[in-house]
């Protein structure tokens, strides 16, 4: 059996009220936005099962993007290590230790203001803490909030080039290469104004300007 529509709504709630400075930006997804980044609980729903996975993660949206992905995803884990997931029928009994153990395993504040620096260290742990090391929008993203903040990012995107340059060809080939890929990227970064459009555009595609707002601090 499936999570039912009003069960969804229910569960939603629940968790709102134990993150009350997050937004309902869709029914099992929370979020909130500082400046550019958008950081939230979704409650990835199984689509066969009654079952729910609560995933901590962000977004940002100095790039256009068809949907808010999940990035720097970090997903409760049952004792044996394996993903947690909560069925409805124990969602009640289940919750509070959840949310608690969310507010530990978050990666970037969910109430009051977000730092760079903040970004940055939690980009960091998550890249080190992956499996493979291939993962370029996490990389973008730290060029383009610089760039956005009006922070020089010229070291950024030179280390950054230096770990493309030491990944295998079959990843970098889907890039582009990596001399397109860093032109590519070096010349959004140079364009601020376009960055706030992009950032306006984003903000309008994807219906969040009325979630709970903070600033985001260079």
């Amino acid at each position: 059996m499936k999570i039912s529509a009003a069960q969804a709504k229910a569960i939603t709630e629940d968790w709102l009220k134990h993150f009350p400075t997050l937004g309902v930006y869709k029914p099992l997804h929370l979020l909130r936005r500082c400046g550019p980044m958008l950081v939230g609980i979704c409650l990835n729903r199984a689509p066969s099962a009654d079952i729910y996975k609560p995933t901590f993660h962000s977004h940002c949206l100095l790039r256009r993007s068809p949907a808010i992905s999940l990035s720097l995803a970090m997903q409760l884990k049952a004792p044996n290590g394996s993903e947690a997931s909560i069925s409805s029928k124990f969602h009640e009994t289940k919750l509070p230790e959840a949310a608690a153990k969310m507010k530990d395993l978050a990666l970037l504040p969910m109430e009051g203001d977000i730092r760079l620096v903040d970004c940055e260290t939690a980009s960091a742990r998550w890249l080190k803490d992956q499996q493979t090391p291939y993962w370029p929008t996490v990389l973008e993203d730290g060029i383009l909030l610089r760039a956005w903040a009006g922070l020089d990012y010229s070291a950024t995107l030179n280390d950054t080039e230096k770990v493309l340059r030491s990944w295998p060809a079959f990843v970098t080939d889907k890039l582009g290469g990596v001399a397109a890929w860093i032109a590519r990227v070096e010349k959004a970064a140079r364009n601020r104004d376009e960055l706030a459009a992009t950032l306006a555009d984003e903000v309008a595609a994807h219906k969040l300007a009325s979630l709970p707002t903070g600033s985001f601090i260079a």
